[in-house]
């Protein structure tokens, strides 16, 4: 069996400025769901529950901390009191 090494050209940039096509408040919106995927990640883990438990139950908290998406205002990620 033998492998192949593909080659890479060396002239290959990414430009992180193009990819900024979100608005900033898509930006918070995920922010606050990422935000609350590391809370209940790492709730369930002190707590003593197993990896993959905890990633289940950070899955469901992003999942519910994500807004409804069919307005401005759905969008905009809740004010911390």
């Amino acid at each position: 069996m033998s492998l192949a090494i593909l080659a890479v050209p060396a002239t290959l940039e990414i430009h992180a400025a193009a990819s900024r096509a979100r608005p900033l408040t898509i930006d918070k919106a995920l922010s606050h769901c990422k935000a609350e995927w590391t809370r209940a990640h790492d709730l369930a883990r002190s707590k003593g529950q197993p990896a993959v438990r905890a990633q289940r139950m950070a899955a469901v908290a992003y999942k519910i901390a994500m807004p409804q998406m069919n307005s401005l205002a759905g969008i905009k990620p809740p004010s911390r009191a």
